[in-house]
């Protein structure tokens, strides 16, 4: 949880403008919508897999966030998947 905190810094390194922080942080609400959608159907479905499977990509995707942050749209792309993956990963 703590990428939240430092998500708009990190979108201003990547090139995001004050503007602009608004849309980036809607774009990270709706994915958390996904996810929270896809981590509850997937624990219900096989359990087991959905703990091993959401956290593991959860990290993958916060290192990636990580090599890309000065990059304005791959940045972008990866604090999508990692609202995804985190809130997946949430649900169960």
């Amino acid at each position: 949880m703590t990428f939240y905190g430092y998500i708009a810094p990190v979108a201003r390194v990547a090139g995001f403008s004050a503007a602009d922080l608004t849309w980036v942080l809607v774009i990270v609400g709706v994915d958390l919508v996904i996810g929270n959608t896809l981590g509850g159907r997937t624990a219900d479905t096989n359990l087991r897999l959905s703990l091993i499977q959401w956290p593991a990509a959860m990290i993958a995707s916060l290192i990636v966030a990580g090599f890309v942050a000065p990059f304005k749209w791959p940045f972008l792309a990866a604090a999508f998947v990692f609202g995804v993956t985190s809130c997946a990963a949430e649900t169960w």
